[in-house]
């Protein structure tokens, strides 16, 4: 807020000074006050003509003398303080600390070094002096002056999933801290807005995040790898869906809690093995939102304009008449279907089927089971899409009345035998 000078602070400031000279040089905003409102005139102890102290080198230190640091020496005697200023004399008062060090004064190996030296950990020196910090990993200088304590080989993981039974869907990964994780996935990540597949697709059907799996427990990094590609083999072959964007197992995919902090030329490499924004985000996450955060990733001009599209109503309302549901948008267009979520345009699109929300085999009652095969056209979809329900239909004997068998049907007429066809009904999945 602006200061309002009064008639009285600066007749008191004014009686320090000899001159008006002197008064403008220590008090600039207080002399323009009493100037602009003609208070100037009542001063009249000020001597006309009257020459203030002529600054030299050594009248200057003298008048330094008085002042414990750069702050009081400017408040106190601003005339000395700015003819030393002028001249670059400050350097030369050791005693007075200098708090804020001029451009480019830390890009010096030797000077981070030195701050470095300060700290017993990377945590602690982050914390001191972020600023000097983040030049430190900057330069690559990081490494030589505190190493890493922890080898990330041997950083203990376990693998762990989240299963979605009611619809075959399950995500498989691997972290160092399971409640970090698992936080992360609810959305109650400390790390900014959540982005996790699980976490995605629970809300689309409107459904809980469940409790995460866990498979294997103190594991390398190697080890990890390799048992959460078991894991993913294992359940392709029982014919559950992945929700994972990138590939897993051994040579791929995230390590899980990576302590890596991207440079700018390091992003820029590995941008480098993709052709768009949408393959580097699948393949190397981390670097990605580096990237993104700190606006690097317009710098990668070979990346397909694909990627880069901005996306409007129109556009995105378009790409989502190619699918059916929500799941199949986000899976086949992310970045449209983002845009579309995050503007809230998803309710417009109202001929995505919208799945019921999972319930119990035992609460599957006849009206809730005809109801979900109405939505479906054949058996293998009602079995792909509520399980539950089908298994429910199937022991008491509702599939023929919900979705008639119609192949023997078929076959009947095929065989063009009136006799033959005359013992199937559209009912019937047997020979009578």
């Amino acid at each position: 807020m602006r200061h309002i000078w009064s008639y009285d602070e600066c007749y008191e400031l004014a009686k320090q000074c000899k001159c008006s000279t002197e008064f403008a040089e220590n008090n600039p905003r207080a002399y323009h006050a009493a100037t602009r409102h003609g208070w100037i005139k009542d001063y009249t102890w000020f001597v006309r003509g009257y020459r203030s102290i002529r600054w030299t080198y050594e009248s200057c230190y003298e008048e330094a003398k008085k002042y414990a640091s750069r702050t009081e020496f400017q408040k106190k005697s601003r005339s000395a303080y700015a003819k030393a200023l002028q001249r670059g004399w400050l350097d030369d008062y050791d005693w007075m600390p200098l708090l804020f060090k001029p451009k480019g004064y830390w890009n010096n190996y030797e000077r981070v070094r030195e701050e470095a030296k300060k700290y017993s950990s990377r945590t602690d020196f982050y914390k001191g002096n972020q600023f000097v910090y983040n030049i430190a990993v900057k330069n690559g200088w990081i490494e030589d002056f505190i190493p890493s304590q922890i080898d990330l080989k041997e950083r203990i993981r376990c693998v762990y999933s989240y299963e979605f039974k009611g619809y075959n869907v399950v995500y498989v990964g691997l972290t160092d801290d399971k409640k970090r994780r698992h936080l992360e996935h609810l959305g109650i990540s400390t790390f900014g807005k959540s982005c996790s597949p699980v976490l995605t697709f629970a809300r689309d059907h409107a459904i809980s995040v469940p409790e995460p799996v866990y498979w294997y427990d103190n594991c390398t990094v190697l080890e990890a790898q390799k048992y959460e590609d078991e894991v993913v083999k294992h359940y392709e072959k029982n014919g559950w869906v992945l929700l994972n964007r990138a590939k897993t197992g051994v040579g791929h995919g995230s390590i899980g809690g990576s302590a890596r902090r991207w440079t700018r030329k390091e992003c820029y490499d590995e941008a480098r093995k993709y052709n768009s924004r949408t393959e580097f985000s699948d393949n190397c996450q981390s670097a990605y939102a580096k990237a993104l955060r700190k606006g690097w990733i317009d710098d990668y001009t070979w990346f397909s304009t694909l990627g880069n599209k901005k996306w409007t109503y129109e556009t995105c309302y378009n790409e989502a008449l190619k699918y059916n549901t929500r799941w199949d948008f986000g899976k086949g267009n992310h970045p449209a279907y983002q845009v579309a979520s995050q503007n809230r345009w998803l309710d417009d699109y109202n001929w995505f089927v919208k799945p019921i929300p999972k319930v119990s085999p035992r609460k599957w009652t006849y009206e809730a089971c005809k109801e979900a095969a109405r939505k479906c056209s054949s058996r293998s979809e009602f079995v792909k899409l509520y399980k539950g329900a089908y298994e429910v239909s199937r022991k008491n004997g509702w599939l023929n009345e919900f979705i008639p068998q119609k192949k023997l049907n078929q076959y009947a007429v095929r065989t063009n035998n009136p006799a033959q066809y005359s013992l199937f009904d559209d009912n019937c999945i047997q020979h009578k």
